[in-house]
Parts: C-alpha cells; sequence; structure tokens
C-alpha cells in the first residue's frame, strides 16, 4: 500500500450512547498492516471519541482520525470516502442500519462474523473475520492490496442489496403483508358467529 487510503467505520448521532465503546474499540488500527492507510472513524460522543484518541496516539496509529458523531445526512459523504467500509463490532444480535447502506455503496466490506452482521451479510458480499484486531486488520488491508477482489465483494454486495433490500422489494413486501392481514380480516369476519338481534 504505497498511498494513503481511507477505511471508513461510521455511525450516526442516534446511536446508543455507548455502541462506540461497545462494539468498535477494538484496537485494529494499530495494526503493522494498516500504517499506510488513513483510517476514519465515525461515530461516538466526546469523551469515548478523546479516550480512543488518545489510545491510538499511544500506539502510534498516527493517521486514524475520529470525528465523533455525525448527523445522518452526513454519513454518505464519509461513505463515499471510502477504499473500503469496517464494521468491527464485537458482540450484539441487532444488524446495524449502516450495513444496508454500505450493501449499496459499491464499496467492499469488512465485518466481524457475528450475528450482528451474518443476519445480513454473508462471506460472497463481505469479508467476515473474527473479532480479533490482528484478523480485522489483515482484512482490511487485504482488500487494499487487491482492489479486484474488492470490487468483486462490492458488486456482489450491491446484487443482493437490490435483490432482498431494495425500494421495490420493500414495496412488494410491505404489500404481500397487507393483503394477507386484509384476507386474514375478512376470514375472521366470515367465520364470526352472527350476533342475535337485540330484543326490546
Amino acid at each position: 500500500m504505497d498511498s494513503p487510503l481511507t477505511i471508513t467505520s461510521t455511525e450516526t448521532e442516534s446511536a446508543e450512547a455507548d455502541r462506540f465503546h461497545r462494539f468498535k474499540l477494538i484496537g485494529w488500527w494499530d495494526q503493522d498492516r494498516l500504517r499506510s492507510a488513513r483510517v476514519l472513524v465515525v461515530g461516538g460522543d466526546a469523551g469515548q471519541v478523546d479516550a480512543a484518541q488518545r489510545g491510538a496516539a499511544a500506539q502510534g496509529a498516527s493517521t486514524v482520525v475520529f470525528t465523533g458523531q455525525q448527523p445522518a445526512r452526513e454519513i454518505p459523504a464519509f461513505v463515499a470516502t471510502a477504499a473500503v467500509l469496517a464494521s468491527p463490532r464485537i458482540r450484539g444480535t441487532n444488524t446495524p442500519l449502516k450495513i444496508y447502506s454500505y450493501l449499496r455503496s459499491g464499496t467492499p466490506i469488512v465485518a466481524t462474523d457475528l450475528l450482528t452482521h451474518t443476519q445480513v451479510l454473508n462471506p460472497a458480499v463481505a469479508r467476515l473475520v473474527p473479532p480479533d484486531a490482528a484478523a480485522f486488520s489483515a482484512a482490511i488491508g487485504a482488500l487494499l492490496d487487491d482492489p479486484a477482489a474488492g470490487r468483486a465483494l462490492a458488486e456482489a454486495a450491491r446484487r443482493l442489496s437490490d435483490e432482498c433490500y431494495g425500494r421495490e422489494v420493500y414495496l412488494r413486501r410491505t404489500a404481500e403483508a397487507m393483503s394477507r392481514l386484509a384476507a386474514r380480516s375478512a376470514g375472521a369476519l366470515a367465520s364470526a358467529p352472527a350476533k342475535e338481534p337485540a330484543r326490546r
């Protein structure tokens, strides 16, 4: 990796206050593999960012930039700058909403191989690795060194997004759900016993 490249890990300002601490501080930016990469970490409150900056500085990770929390409207600009998009959560079961925008981005994804990601991601569309600093940084470095592999992952991710999570898919699934609900309600009304007329 001869020139600096940007790796982005994003959270919006609506994230849980402690998510930055719980899910993201696995220390992957201090690995030798990423010494020449510019790492952009988006998210975290002021105290979390301060602690992370001090930790990165102590480890000599001078190319890491912590932006703190950002409005949702600004996130697409951060995503657009990235050569690799990272989601280094270390626990959890709910899929972060950013994953859906990552799939559409045209940029390769590296994420931890945990349920929080694998409910949506698979090895065909993202590099999934253990929540370990060395493994995570190696996966990012490998994609920076092999742009063709990154493009293949990104293209597969976009196809998955179009097929499973696009607007048309959402509208179709919503219409199907409404139709099932309407049919169930109609069936319940048809099978309900007739009420006797009130007697005076």
